[in-house]
C-alpha cells in the first residue's frame, strides 16, 4: 500500500501538462506544471499558475491548528499540502478529511522554510542547522544534511538537484538522497530567498569589504560538480529573495536605509530601479511573482523596465505594509496581510483593480499573531496557507469546516513551555535610553568583550531606534508598523502585530512600563493618522490608542512613564504647546495643559520633542520646528521642568534645547541638553546652567549629529570634556561596564566597543577599539545591553541579534 501511495505521488508531483500553450515567452514549463511543489510553485520562483481558475467565493474546507505560528508557505497537490510550524512540526495534511495524514518534528524553534516535495520526498530547512529528508508517503525523517548553519530559507528543486542556502552565507547542493556535490561560500550572511532556472542560480549573501550595506545578488552558473560566479550586481539590502523574470531580467525589493526600491537587473546592462516615497520601504520579505512580462510584488505591479504600472488601494495595503509573496492564477493574484486577511485581486479588472475581488479573514483578524506570512500554494482549485495563528487553511469549493484543534491536544503535552521565568535581580532596557532618565548607561557589570552571537532570528521590518528589552523578552518596533516580540533566551518569536499606517514613517524606539509596551508613530497632518499604541507586553494585544499628534521622532526618542502614566506633548499651533498624562492602565487623560513661550507663532506642524524623568520631575526639550522631512527652523527652543502629578511649570531655560537629532538625559541631579554642537548642564532642581560642554567641531560630518553621550561619571565629572564616544550620521552610544558602545566612525554597517584613550579627532576622547561586527545593513541602531548580553538589530537586515561574553 505505501509502495502504491508513494508511485501516485511522485506521478503527480512530476506530470507536467503538455496541453497548455502560451504565446507569452514568461510562461515555461515550471509555470504550467500540475501542483504547486515548492515555494513561489517553481524553483525560478515565479508564483505563477496560469491553469489554476478559482470559483470565487471560497470556503473554508479545512482548518487544523499547529502549535506554532506557521510563516512557511506550503507544498501543495490536489489532495495533499505540505506544511511547517516555527516549532518543527512538519505535516502532510489531507485538507478533504481536514485531517494530518502524517507529522514530523524537525529541531529548531524559529523555522521559517517553505517545504518542497521531489522524488517522493519532502525536503525542508531547520533553524537548528540542516535541511530535513522526509518520506513523502509515511512522514519518516530519512536525513539531516548538515548545513553549518541555520536553512530558514526554501530549498529549491529542479529535475536534477536540490539547492538550499544557510544563514551564515552558503550555498549547497545536493542530490535526492541528500549527498553533497558541492558548497559555494559566499563568505558573508544570506537572509533571502535562492531561484533556480536551468544550471542558473540565484544567490543573495552580504558583502565584507562594503562600508556603506551594499550586498552582492550573484548569478551562478552550475557545472555540475562546481559552481561559478558569472554576474556580479551590488544592491542595498535586498529585502526579498529574486526572482527569473522576463527577457533575461531579474527582479527583486531592496531597502537602503531610507527608501524602498524594486530593482530589475540584467547582464551587461545598467540596474533599472524604482523608488517610491519615503513611506515605502520593501521590508516584507517578499519574493516577486512574473507573468506577461510583468512583476507583481504585492501592493505594486512593475514592467521588465522597473516602470510603475499598478498599486493596490491603501484601504487594503498601505505603503511598505509587510504582506505575503503573491501568487498568480489565470485570473487573481492572491496574498496574505498583516491583518490576517487573503486578498484575491482580479487582474484583468479595469472597473476597480485597486480593490479584491474577495477577501477572506481569519477568526483572530486585526489582532496580535494575526499575520498571514505565508505565501499562498494554489492547487486543483483550492488556496493553501498557514497564519501567524498557527492554523493551516485549506480554501475551496465544499462546506466551512471548523478549526481541527486535535493536533494541538495531542502535542501540548510535549511542546515547551513558553512561560518567562521572572528575573528580578538582572539588568534590564526599557527605553531607548535605558530607563525613563534616558542617560544611556547600564549598571550590568557581566557585559565585557568580546562577544560571540548566542542566536539570531530573521524577522520583518527594518529599524532606526534599539530594542526593548523586559520580562525576559526583545521587543521591536519598525518603521512602518510592524512590532514583534523574541525570547531574549533563544530568540523564537513569542508575537507579532502591527499597526496599519499608510502614510507614516517611523523611527522612535518603544518603552516598557508596567507590563505594557508603549509606541508613538509619526502624525501624518494630511491624513490624520499615527499617536500612541498601548500594547499588552505578554501578548501584544493593543490595549488602547490615542491620535496624539507626534512630530517625526528620531533613534533617540522614545516615551516616559513615572507612576503609571505615560507623558506626551506636542505642537498645538499659534506657539502653544500643549502636554499631557494619560493613564497607562486605560489611556485615559490625567491632565493636560498648554504652555506657551517656547515656540514662535505661525508654526503649525508637528514638533519633535524629547523627555527624561528624573529627581520625581518631568524634563522636556523642544526645539523651534521640526517638520515631517527633519527641516529645522535655524531657531531655538527651550527646556522645561513638568510637575508629573499635575502639569504645573516648574521651570524653563530658554538658552538650551534640543537640536535636529539630539535629545536631553538625566543622571545625577543634572539635566544634559544636547544642542547642536554642545552639550549644556543644567540643575534639575531649578534649570540654571552649571557649565557647557566643548563645542564640536563646525562644518563636518558631525556637526549635526551630535546625539547624546552616555551620561557616565567621567562624562559628568569631566564637565564633558572626557567618556566623547564617536557617533556617525544615525548612531550615538550606550556606556556598559567601562565600554562604549555603537556605530563605527565612517563605517556605517558595523557596531564597535571602545574604551577611553586612542588616537583622538573632531574632540572625540573614546576611541580604543575592542571589539567589532559587521552587518549585511547599515547599522543604524545602538545595542541594547541587558541580562549580560547585547541585543542588537541593524537597519536593514531584519534580523535580530543576541551577543553574549565569548568566554
Amino acid at each position: 500500500m505505501v509502495q502504491l501511495k508513494r508511485l501516485v505521488l511522485g506521478l503527480l508531483v512530476g506530470l507536467v501538462s503538455q496541453s497548455i500553450a502560451s504565446a507569452d515567452p514568461d510562461v515555461n514549463a515550471a509555470d504550467t506544471a500540475i501542483g504547486w511543489t515548492q515555494y513561489k510553485r517553481n524553483s525560478q520562483r515565479t508564483g505563477n499558475s496560469p491553469q489554476e481558475t478559482l470559483s470565487l467565493p471560497l470556503r473554508r474546507i479545512s482548518a487544523i491548528r499547529f502549535p506554532a505560528p506557521i510563516y512557511a508557505s506550503p507544498a501543495a497537490l490536489q489532495d495533499r499540502a505540505y506544511i511547517q510550524d516555527a516549532r518543527g512540526h512538519v505535516a502532510c495534511v489531507d485538507p478533504i478529511q481536514n485531517k494530518v495524514h502524517w507529522l514530523t518534528k524537525i529541531d529548531g524553534i524559529k523555522n521559517t522554510s517553505s517545504p518542497a516535495i521531489a522524488n517522493e520526498r519532502v525536503y525542508v530547512g531547520s533553524s537548528a542547522g540542516y535541511l530535513a529528508i522526509i518520506d513523502m508517503a509515511t512522514g519518516e525523517l530519512l536525513k539531516k544534511v548538515a548545513a553549518g548553519s541555520a536553512v530558514i530559507c526554501a530549498p529549491a528543486v529542479t529535475e536534477s538537484a536540490v539547492y538550499f542556502s544557510t544563514m551564515n552565507g552558503m550555498l549547497i547542493k545536493i542530490d535526492f538522497d541528500g549527498n553533497k556535490i558541492w558548497t559555494f561560500d559566499g563568505r558573508a550572511p544570506s537572509y533571502v530567498e535562492i531561484a533556480v532556472k536551468g544550471n542558473e542560480i540565484l544567490f543573495c549573501c552580504g558583502n565584507r569589504s562594503s562600508s556603506s550595506g551594499s550586498n552582492q545578488v550573484l548569478r551562478l552558473l552550475d557545472r555540475g560538480d562546481r559552481v561559478k560566479v558569472v554576474d556580479r550586481w551590488f544592491v542595498l539590502n535586498p529585502t526579498g529573495g529574486p526572482v527569473f523574470g522576463p527577457q533575461e531580467t531579474i527582479g527583486l525589493q531592496s531597502f537602503d536605509s531610507e527608501l524602498g526600491s524594486f530593482q530589475v537587473l540584467a547582464s551587461g546592462q545598467p540596474t533599472r530601479s524604482y523608488r517610491s516615497s519615503r513611506h515605502w520601504h520593501t521590508d516584507a520579505r517578499v519574493t516577486p511573482s512574473v507573468r506577461d512580462g510583468k512583476y507583481y510584488l504585492g501592493e505594486k505591479i512593475f514592467t521588465r523596465e522597473a516602470k510603475f504600472e499598478w498599486e493596490a488601494s491603501k484601504k487594503f495595503l498601505y505603503q511598505g505594509a509587510s504582506h505575503s509573496s503573491p501568487a498568480l492564477t489565470a485570473k487573481h493574484m492572491i496574498l496574505g496581510t498583516e491583518k490576517g486577511q487573503l486578498l484575491f485581486f482580479d487582474i484583468h479588472d479595469t472597473t476597480k483593480p485597486d480593490q479584491p475581488e474577495w477577501v477572506f479573514s481569519t477568526d483572530n483578524v486585526g489582532k496580535s499573531n494575526s499575520a498571514i506570512s505565508s505565501s499562498p500554494a494554489v492547487a486543483g482549485g483550492k488556496v493553501f496557507f498557514g497564519g501567524e495563528d498557527g492554523i493551516f487553511y485549506t480554501l475551496g469549493q465544499g462546506a466551512e469546516t471548523r478549526v481541527n484543534e486535535q493536533l494541538l491536544t495531542r502535542l501540548s503535552n510535549r511542546q515547551p513551555t513558553q512561560e518567562l521565568a521572572p528575573r528580578p535581580n538582572e539588568h534590564e532596557w526599557h527605553t531607548v535610553g535605558g530607563d525613563m532618565t534616558y542617560s544611556l548607561v547600564s549598571p550590568d557589570k557581566r557585559i565585557k568583550p568580546p562577544f560571540r552571537v548566542k542566536w539570531k532570528t530573521r524577522i520583518w521590518g527594518s529599524f532606526k531606534s534599539p530594542m526593548i528589552i523586559a520580562d525576559g523578552r526583545v521587543y521591536c518596533a519598525s518603521r512602518v508598523g510592524q512590532v514583534t516580540c523574541l525570547n531574549a533566551e533563544d530568540g523564537h518569536i513569542i508575537w507579532r502585530t502591527a499597526h496599519a499606517l499608510p502614510y507614516v514613517d517611523t523611527r522612535s524606539g518603544a518603552t516598557f512600563s508596567d507590563g505594557k509596551i508603549l509606541i508613538m508613530r509619526t502624525w501624518d497632518v494630511a491624513h490624520e493618522v499615527g499617536g500612541l499604541w498601548c500594547h499588552d507586553a505578554a501578548t501584544g494585544n493593543v490595549l488602547w490608542h490615542r491620535p496624539v499628534p507626534f512630530g517625526y521622532h528620531l533613534n533617540a526618542d522614545g516615551l516616559t512613564t513615572h507612576q503609571g502614566r505615560v507623558f506626551v506633548a506636542w505642537n498645538k499651533g499659534e506657539g502653544v504647546i500643549r502636554a499631557a498624562a494619560y493613564g497607562i492602565d486605560d489611556g485615559e487623560e490625567v491632565w493636560a495643559k498648554d504652555y506657551t513661550g517656547l515656540l514662535q507663532k505661525g508654526r503649525k506642524k508637528p514638533v519633535r520633542v524629547s523627555s527624561a524623568v528624573g529627581d520625581g520631575r518631568w524634563y522636556l526639550s523642544v526645539p523651534e520646528v521640526m517638520d515631517q522631512f527633519g527641516i529645522y527652523e535655524n531657531k531655538l527652543g527651550a527646556t522645561v521642568a513638568i510637575d508629573p502629578e499635575n502639569g504645573d511649570l516648574l521651570w524653563k531655560n530658554s538658552d538650551c534645547a534640543i537640536h535636529e537629532r539630539t535629545r536631553i538625559g538625566y543622571r545625577n541631579g543634572l539635566v544634559i541638553v544636547f544642542s547642536q554642537l554642545v552639550s549644556h548642564a543644567l540643575d534639575a532642581e531649578s534649570g540654571k546652567e552649571l557649565w557647557t560642554g566643548p563645542e564640536r567641531p563646525a562644518n563636518t560630518r558631525y556637526s549635526r549629529t551630535y546625539f547624546a553621550q552616555p551620561l557616565t561619571d567621567l562624562y559628568l565629572k569631566s564637565e564633558g570634556k572626557q567618556g566623547i564616544a564617536p557617533m556617525d550620521v544615525c548612531s550615538y552610544s550606550v556606556f556598559v561596564n567601562g565600554v562604549w558602545y555603537g556605530h563605527a566612525q565612517g563605517t556605517t554597517t558595523s557596531i564597535v566597543g571602545r574604551t577611553e584613550g586612542g588616537t583622538s579627532n573632531y574632540g572625540f576622547t573614546v576611541n580604543q577599539k575592542v571589539w567589532e561586527y559587521q552587518f549585511n545593513s547599515k547599522a543604524c541602531c545602538t545595542p541594547s545591553p541587558a541580562y549580560g548580553r547585547l541585543y542588537y538589530s541593524p537597519n536593514g537586515e531584519g534580523v535580530v541579534y543576541c551577543f553574549e561574553t565569548a568566554n
